[in-house]
């Protein structure tokens, strides 16, 4: 199924133009603006998802708790040799809620 890189992808072919930035995962910039907008310091947000790739990586170039959601993309499997690893794994997002009830300051 195509993603946001192949729209990028045809927008650059179209226009014959590379984009200038890119501000989603796994830029960290994202997060930085997201904790300007919530007020809060970058340190205390976590970055739940399912890819490896993007979600768990912008949590790491972030430098912020990740959580990795076996209900998508990614499974058990792809943990190996990949270069993004969580702090956490869970099975669905059911068992997040859980853990951060329990967790709870």
């Amino acid at each position: 199924m195509p993603d946001i890189g192949a729209m990028v992808a045809f927008v650059e072919a179209s226009t014959n133009r590379e984009r200038d930035l890119v501000i989603g995962k796994p830029n960290r910039m994202i997060v930085e603006i997201a904790a300007i907008r919530m007020g809060l310091p970058v340190e205390t947000l976590g970055m739940i998802g399912d890819r490896l790739y993007t979600d768990i990586a912008i949590g790491r170039t972030s430098h912020i708790t990740t959580l990795l959601v076996l209900t998508g993309e990614t499974n058990l499997d792809d943990l190996n040799g990949s270069p993004f690893q969580p702090d956490y794994v869970f099975a669905n997002l059911g068992e997040v809620a859980d853990w951060l009830e329990r967790n709870a300051a």
